[in-house]
Formats: C-alpha cells, sequence, structure tokens
C-alpha cells in the first residue's frame, strides 16, 4: 500500500463512508507499530453504532496523538486533511524501508576439496 485516499472525512463527525472506513482500517494496520499497543484491526468498513468507543476511532486518535503529537486528537482523518496526509507519509516511508533476506547457500566444504577418489583433470 502506497497511498491512501478517501473521499469523505472517517471518524468522528465523519461521513464514515463503507469504502473509506475500509481504507482507513487498511492503512492502520499497515501502520500498527507506530501506535502500540493496538491489534490489527477488523477491516469491514463500520465504526459500530458508537463510534467514539470504536477500535478504529482509538486507533486514529492514537495515531494523531504519537504521530502528529496532537494534545486533544480529535479521532476524524479529513479528506487530504494532517492526519491523511502524515499517514500516506509514513506509509510511504514504511514501504520504502522494507528489506528483504535472502537464503544463503550452504556449500559443503568437504565436497570442494580433492578428495581421494576423485579423478584430475
Amino acid at each position: 500500500m502506497s497511498s491512501i485516499k478517501i473521499t469523505q472525512a472517517v471518524g468522528l463527525g465523519g461521513a464514515n463512508n463503507l469504502n473509506d472506513v475500509k481504507v482507513v482500517q487498511t492503512a492502520l494496520n499497515k501502520l500498527l507499530k507506530f501506535i502500540p499497543p493496538t491489534k490489527s484491526l477488523i477491516v469491514d468498513g463500520r465504526l459500530g453504532s458508537r463510534p467514539e468507543s470504536s477500535k478504529t476511532v482509538v486507533a486514529i486518535k492514537l495515531f494523531q496523538s504519537k504521530v502528529l503529537n496532537m494534545v486533544r486528537p480529535d479521532g476524524k482523518i479529513d479528506a487530504n486533511g494532517r492526519t491523511h496526509r502524515k499517514m500516506n507519509e509514513k506509509l510511504l516511508t514504511t514501504l520504502s524501508k522494507v528489506t528483504y533476506k535472502l537464503p544463503i547457500a550452504s556449500i559443503d566444504i568437504q565436497m570442494l576439496s580433492d578428495s581421494e577418489g576423485s579423478p584430475r583433470i
């Protein structure tokens, strides 16, 4: 995921369109290392009947508090607002820092040495 696009606000007081909420939930799951002790969110596009106690809103507030250093996080992500832009920034930097570990070939040293029964050229 390189960056996210939402059409309307997500979170407290937001329009909370199903697809926009799913996009935010997916992005927050990718950014969990920035918002401990948050656990993976269920990507269902819903905030529930009480959005103020939604795990998604709690994760948004934690992101705003820990990453944006907001004193009073509002739990809302406006389309192209400060929180939205910072999420995209973090998603891009997280993606670019992915490292890949390649397997190291195991070589049997004894096979490479001359043994008594091997022919010489």
